[in-house]
């Protein structure tokens, strides 16, 4: 027979083991793992050479190790419009309180041939813009994050198609294991992770470039290649301004490219921060089931998403 005090003993004694020890062991594990990943990244040695798997690969692996995100791709994706001509930058207005390097972002949807110059993902993307710029045919930061939600599951898509050609070089790489139990930097092999080494090597050498380089001002593919790599591995501006110093014959088209990576980077941002909110709350809620009456209603309010209809209109997001 216990007294009180030893009730009251044993009940603490039950809640230390049932909550703090399995809460340190998630922490102790956690702190392990990061361990892990630090120990594979090292500190970065100097690679002059380009990722032999290109561009989009080398964003997936730098994914799997947490060192890029959703709203990277996206930012090249939203260049690769821009530079295809199916969208431009709208500078805001003199006075304007608030400058776009803060947000105040719009583009001009333009007419495109899409059977000619879009490919068939660019092709989605470029309906997605159309959809969400509406008549007038000017895309502001609110349109996009309204339709972002809408069509997140569209968006995941083409997200997805845009990085195939990475998936299947990493596959033909033979860099990663299968493996149902674990993900990320755990299903790395050796060589894959010697790989993502040289990535950050040539990060290293990009933020470094006017240190190790003596190039043709008039080399623009060579400057342009790696502001497109900037998209993905962070650290622009430093880059940027490693363009400008070993290019300043082309500092006019190098201010124009950081000019646009600031609005794709701004609504990269926007359009993932929404992708990924749908899918934590929305798409494992209801499995999918989109469709159904009782997930538009809890999605849209009941009487329509933002002040009516065409939440899910003109192709829905499946």
């Amino acid at each position: 027979t216990f007294s009180p005090d030893d009730e009251y003993s044993m009940v603490m004694l039950a809640l230390v083991i049932s909550i703090f020890i399995p809460l340190g062991a998630y922490f102790v594990i956690r702190f392990g793992y990061w361990l892990y990943v630090k120990s594979i990244i090292g500190k970065p040695v100097l690679c002059k050479n380009e990722p032999s798997l290109g561009i989009n690969a080398s964003y997936l692996m730098l994914k799997d190790f947490k060192l890029s995100e959703d709203k990277n791709l996206l930012t090249l994706i939203f260049l690769d419009m821009i530079k295809l001509g199916a969208i431009t930058p709208i500078m805001p207005e003199i006075g304007d309180p608030v400058p776009y390097e803060n947000g105040n972002i719009r583009f001009r949807i333009n007419i495109v041939d899409t059977e000619k110059d879009l490919n068939e993902t660019e092709k989605k993307f470029y309906k997605f813009l159309k959809i969400a710029a509406k008549e007038d045919m000017i895309l502001d930061p609110y349109e996009i994050r309204i339709k972002s939600q809408d069509y997140y599951y569209t968006l995941r898509n083409i997200m997805k198609s845009y990085t195939d050609d990475g998936e299947h070089k990493i596959k033909a790489a033979e860099i990663k294991r299968k493996s149902k139990l674990f993900s990320g930097p755990l299903t790395y092999t050796a060589k894959g992770k010697d790989e993502l080494r040289k990535i950050l090597g040539y990060k290293k050498y990009l933020m470094e470039y006017s240190s190790h380089n003596a190039v043709d001002y008039y080399d623009y593919d060579l400057w342009e290649k790696s502001m497109r790599y900037a998209a993905i591995l962070g650290d622009d501006k430093k880059i940027t301004d490693e363009m400008l110093k070993t290019y300043p014959g082309r500092y006019t088209e190098i201010k124009e490219f950081s000019k646009n990576m600031i609005f794709a980077q701004h609504a990269g941002r926007i359009v993932a921060k929404n992708v990924n909110h749908m899918e934590k709350n929305y798409s494992t809620r209801y499995h999918g089931s989109y469709r159904s009456t009782a997930y538009r209603s809890s999605y849209r309010g009941g009487g329509g998403f933002r002040g009516g209809g065409g939440g899910r209109s003109g192709g829905g997001t499946r």
